[in-house]
């Protein structure tokens, strides 16, 4: 399915399976729709936590609510597939998967849209978003450097 991907740096399109939200993960991929990053936050500690999180990792709370991220992070690691994990991503390749840490802290795993040469630790990302025909939108780590090409 191919899909368009929008972040500041412009727009862009991308082939990847169909995505489907539940009733947890709901509010996420209605803001990704949206172009809001969601993440959980912490009403005990004011700490943030990654999406599917039903407790705090800084404290026993367990008062989780959405809150709007900032939108941008950095690389930690990322893995290079030059083979298809999936047979919608035949024309991508190659497809990359990375850890982000967004400002506030979670590490997200995200496909990333951009030149695998611009790739390395702690490079800077832009959180965009993928708008497919079909099922649930999705955020996705854009290498500004790259202008969000693919």
């Amino acid at each position: 399915m191919v899909t368009r991907v929008h972040s500041s740096a412009g727009r862009t399109t991308i082939n990847g399976p169909t995505v489907t939200a539940d009733d947890a993960s709901a509010d996420f991929f209605d803001a990704a729709a949206a172009g809001t990053l969601m993440l959980r936050w912490c009403s005990s500690c004011d700490g943030w936590a990654a999406p599917g999180t039903d407790w705090c990792p800084q404290c026993p709370g367990q008062e989780l609510q959405w809150r709007a991220a900032a939108g941008t992070g950095e690389l930690v690691t990322w893995a290079v597939a030059h083979n298809a994990p999936h047979p919608a991503f035949a024309d991508d390749l190659p497809i990359v998967s990375a850890i982000v840490e967004v400002r506030e802290g979670p590490w997200l795993n995200l496909r990333v849209i951009g030149s695998t040469s611009a790739l390395s630790v702690g490079a800077a990302v832009e959180i965009g978003f993928a708008h497919p025909d079909e099922g649930a939108s999705y955020p996705v780590a854009v290498l500004p450097s790259d202008g969000g090409a693919s």
